[in-house]
């Protein structure tokens, strides 16, 4: 390090780089840049698929649950809604929905919102009856993808 003086004005330090320091600080800067990148990138296609399997099993923890309400009686027995839900229960059993086949397509960063606009295609299994006619084939969807701590959530538009 060494200081300047410039026709009257005040001394200014200047750092003297050497190629040991300017390599440390290359490195540095570069970890730092890479770091802030990666922390706005859009999601991967295993991301994307993780997020949408998260959303299945919620769906179906919260059916479980409903299930299990028919079965106790504890179910309000006064809302129809609920008594629909234990009738349509009894009909189609357990649901579990499986991703079987998932291909991001393209993703943009939404404006004026959180997060990426994604395309993707997606098959999915059910082990029910009502929903097997729309599970065969792979199926065309768009949803935004937000990052929340270390996951990403699908979201819709």
């Amino acid at each position: 390090m060494r200081k300047v003086a410039q026709g009257g004005l005040p001394t200014v330090t200047t750092i003297r780089h050497t190629p040991r320091s300017w390599g440390r600080g290359t490195v540095i800067g570069l970890a730092c840049a890479l770091a802030g990148i990666s922390a706005w990138a859009e999601p991967t296609e295993k991301e994307m698929r993780a997020a949408v399997q998260a959303q299945f099993n919620n769906v179906t923890e919260g059916y479980k649950e409903t299930m299990e309400k028919c079965k106790n009686g504890s179910y309000n027995r006064n809302n129809p809604l609920e008594a629909m839900q234990c009738v349509a229960g009894g009909v189609m059993g357990n649901m579990v929905m499986n991703i079987t086949t998932f291909r991001k397509i393209a993703c943009e960063k939404a404006q004026g919102k959180a997060g990426y606009l994604c395309d993707y295609a997606m098959g999915y299994v059910a082990n029910n009856p009502v929903a097997d006619p729309y599970t065969r084939e792979p199926m065309a969807y768009h949803a935004r993808f937000v990052k929340q701590d270390s996951n990403w959530l699908r979201l819709e538009k």
